[in-house]
Order: C-alpha cells, then structure tokens, then sequence
C-alpha cells in the first residue's frame, strides 16, 4: 500500500468533502492508497510543501500553480476541485454598495489575502481608498466597524 500525505491550504470545509468520503468509505485503501489529509493552515502556501518533498499532494488556487511554475517549482496541477475560480467579497448591507468597484472607491478596511484576483481588482479599479489588510480566516473579523472580508465562497 502507498502510503500519501494530501494537506488542505485551508481549515476542513465542503469543497474538501470528497477527500474525506473517499477516506471515510474505504475509498483510497480500495485502490491501495494510504492517503493522511492534513491542514497546513489558512491560506498555506501548499504548493511549497509538494515543491520541497514535505508532502505529496496538496490542494491550491489555479493561479498558485502558476506563480510555482513561473518561480520554477517542479509541480502540476492534475485535479480541478473547482471549474470555475469563485471568490466573493462580503460587505455588510449597511455600506449600500452596489457594485464591486464601491468596496475600492470608499473608506474603510478590506481583509483579503494577497493573491492574484486581489492584484487584479486593484489594477481594474485603480488607487483604492480601502485599506487592504491581511485576511486570516473566520467571522469575527467581519465586524461592523468593518468594510468587507474577501473569501472564497
């Protein structure tokens, strides 16, 4: 039997359920595969770990694939959890936005991670008047002194 290590780039969630079937149900040591699914953390530069040997497979965003690629890491992408990249941004009712270029073009505190859809916007929509601060998981930080939080949703 194999014997494989997989670490989520997030905290346990939906989008990672079938990982957890396939365990739960006998499903991996049906094909000979021993697989350990660890979380390497919120926002976890996973494609590091699978670069370095310190695991064989991991889970990340399409564009962190490419950002490894392109700084010459020796990974690939075989599976697609998602076909399509969905992101969000979550403004609380009271801000009245209505488009997404308001989040950029008003005062207050966006909490995204750095990543390349967040570079995009901010090319889109120019200066922001937002102050972007790091994003590191969980509710409590979309309180109401708050703009938005980013997340994938």
């Amino acid at each position: 039997m194999t014997e494989d290590r997989a670490d989520l780039d997030w905290k346990p969630e939906p989008e990672f359920g079938g990982f957890y079937a396939a365990q739960q149900s006998g499903t991996f040591t049906s094909r000979g595969l021993d697989v350990s699914i660890k979380t390497a953390g919120e926002g976890a530069d996973t494609w590091q770990l699978v670069a370095t040997g310190k695991t064989e497979f991991a889970t990340t965003a399409a564009d962190q694939v490419l950002i490894a690629r392109h700084s010459g890491a020796d990974v690939v992408a075989f599976f697609a959890v998602y076909q399509t990249f969905p992101q969000g941004i979550m403004v609380h009712q009271a801000r009245g936005f209505t488009k997404l270029q308001d989040v950029f073009s008003h005062d207050g505190q966006l909490l995204a991670e750095d990543n390349s859809w967040l570079h995009y916007l901010q090319h889109k929509f120019g200066p922001a008047k937002v102050k972007i601060s790091p994003y590191n998981g969980g509710l409590p930080n979309f309180s109401p002194s708050r703009i938005c939080r980013s997340s994938a949703l």
